[in-house]
């Protein structure tokens, strides 16, 4: 990150790892041969009050599920 607000962004990406943990969200595992994990992005949003300043920094994790493919990955 080389943004201005890197030490925000930094501290809302510790906050989402931290809320994670403490809701047992995953565990790690060992992939099956052959298999790729699912690939993740960080998504950043500022959440703003009514007149505009910034209320908060917000960083969410996601998975790329759609690469997924179905009864192979426990999909149905």
């Amino acid at each position: 990150m080389t943004c201005e607000n890197k030490l925000h962004w930094a501290e809302a990406i510790k906050t989402e790892l931290a809320a994670f943990d403490r809701q047992k969200v995953f565990s790690f595992a060992w992939l099956p041969q052959g298999r790729k994990a699912i690939s993740s992005k960080w998504v950043f949003k500022c959440k703003e009050l009514a007149d505009g300043s910034i209320d908060k920094y917000k960083a969410r994790l996601t998975l790329k599920g759609f690469i997924q493919v179905p009864d192979l990955d426990g999909l149905h």
